[in-house]
């Protein structure tokens, strides 16, 4: 499974996210809120993954302005996957 081939923080990344409710879009989950609310990982190391899940074509990520911040968002732009990850993760 395609999963498996991820990295650990790869893993985590999306397990984080899925620990805040939403892969899809239209805004996924916010990069703030899941890593700091969820991760078990730095940082660092989740903003590395993040890029290389966007840069894998996993994830897609877009910022959006609200109360005068500017937000991450990623999201899962293939259901198939979505499927998986919450199979993956102990959700349906």
């Amino acid at each position: 499974m395609w999963i498996d081939e991820l990295t650990d923080n790869e893993r985590e990344v999306l397990r984080a996210a899925e620990c805040e409710g939403n892969y899809e879009a239209p805004f996924g989950f916010s990069y703030e809120i899941a890593i700091y609310n969820y991760a078990t990982i730095p940082a660092t190391a989740a903003r590395g993954a993040l890029a290389s899940l966007v840069k894998k074509g996993i994830l897609d990520h877009d910022r959006f302005r609200e109360d005068g911040m500017l937000w991450n968002y990623y999201s899962v732009p293939d259901k198939q996957k979505i499927k998986e990850l919450r199979e993956y993760f102990g959700r349906s």
